[in-house]
């Protein structure tokens, strides 16, 4: 994944957003987090990004950045109770309203 940029579009400033860039960086690629609109458009703006990882809450961003031709892949946290952890719930198949039902 050299010479890749990945944004990845996270409002949390949890641990779990650092975790999530560290993935594609252990892979070769420059991972940056942007936790708002205006950094998102700004990078958009100004990098040459390969590709977008985009959280829960997003839902504009994630559809601006698919109608600009780039892959995005969209996830959302999934709070489990019994053992108090977040695991990310990843829809791969490119870009994906949660919220349409075919």
């Amino acid at each position: 994944m050299h010479d890749h940029v990945i944004l990845i579009v996270e409002s949390d400033n949890g641990p779990f957003a650092h975790r999530l860039r560290e993935a594609p960086e252990r892979a070769g690629a420059d991972a940056l987090i942007a936790r708002d609109n205006q950094t998102v458009i700004s990078r958009l703006i100004n990098l040459d990004l390969s590709a977008a990882l985009v959280g829960q809450g997003h839902h504009n961003v994630a559809k601006y950045i698919h109608e600009l031709g780039m892959p995005v892949i969209r996830y959302q946290l999934e709070h489990r109770k019994s053992s108090h952890w977040f695991a990310p719930f990843v829809r791969l198949s490119g870009y994906h309203d949660a919220n349409r039902v075919a």
